[in-house]
């Protein structure tokens, strides 16, 4: 697909743009939802081992806002034994995974912005 945009004034470009949006935006949100489900199925299997990890697996879902994906706590805050369930889980589950996966995103990330060129 080719883009060609030829304006002659701002509500031109703005459609122009708009149209460029629309055609982009699915392509890129399953290629990053794509790269964030290795990190989102390690977390959960770290998760397993844990007591009440179950659970707290099951809630993580993959989120994305604008250009932004993340791998987030799908589940409210529950009172329980451990006040900072919510830093254990950052520290032990998903920083970890993100961490093991930083090279695999990163080279995903230059290939869909090299699809997106393509487009």
């Amino acid at each position: 697909m080719n883009f060609e945009v030829v304006t002659h004034g701002f509500h031109e470009l703005e459609a122009a743009l708009t149209e460029v949006v629309i055609t982009v935006d699915p392509v890129l949100s399953k290629s990053l939802r794509a790269l964030a489900e290795p990190v989102k199925s390690e977390a959960q299997a770290s998760a397993r081992g844990w007591v009440g990890g179950s659970r707290t697996a099951a809630g993580m879902r993959i989120r994305r806002r604008q250009l932004n994906v993340r791998v987030e706590q799908g589940l409210s805050k529950t009172t329980g034994a451990h006040p900072n369930w919510g830093g254990l889980q950052m520290r032990h589950f998903f920083i970890p995974a993100l961490d093991h996966h930083e090279a695999q995103i990163a080279a995903g990330v230059e290939t869909v912005i090299g699809t997106l060129v393509d487009i």
